[in-house]
């Protein structure tokens, strides 16, 4: 069929200007991917200098820092360490100052549980706020916990 072949010899030619391999279509291509590799290599060679960075100089750092703490901590007896961990006297003040006002929070705790008993709420057994208490309990050598308070808080009408 000479129709035939020549619609596929004109649609041919056309379809090869517009999609097919030129060396027009070729350079753009090769444009197209050049820009993609240098996006990824820059990022790549980025991360590795990062990573470089990281590898030599901070673990390195972190080594020598530990060897000078540790030298320090054993110098004179310990003495340079207790001096660089000693507390400034208004530390320690504020320290006094916040177990006196602990110790004076469980005195009224214990004071309002004896005249109105079942008003001040108490931590459920196992709630994350009874094990912290029971951690702050072993901690603590300044003050007595406050006693504990039987029942749980109620509103008016919920009685």
């Amino acid at each position: 069929h000479p129709l035939k072949e020549l619609v596929l010899a004109k649609l041919g030619r056309w379809y090869m200007a517009n999609h097919g391999v030129t060396s027009m279509s070729m350079v753009e291509d090769m444009r197209t991917v050049l820009i993609a590799y240098w996006g990824v290599a820059a990022k790549r060679i980025t991360e590795n200098i990062c990573m470089l960075f990281e590898t030599h100089l901070l673990a390195s750092f972190g080594q020598d820092v530990e060897k000078k703490l540790l030298g320090l901590a054993q110098e004179n007896g310990g003495a340079v360490a207790d001096d660089l961990l000693a507390q400034g006297e208004a530390v320690e003040r504020e320290r006094e100052a916040t177990r006196a006002k602990k110790t004076r929070v469980a005195g009224a705790l214990a004071s309002l549980s004896r005249f109105a008993p079942n008003v001040v709420a108490r931590p459920r057994e196992g709630s994350v706020s009874a094990v912290t208490e029971e951690v702050g309990e072993r901690r603590s050598s300044v003050s007595a916990p406050p006693p504990p308070v039987s029942g749980n808080l109620t509103r008016r009408g919920d009685e």
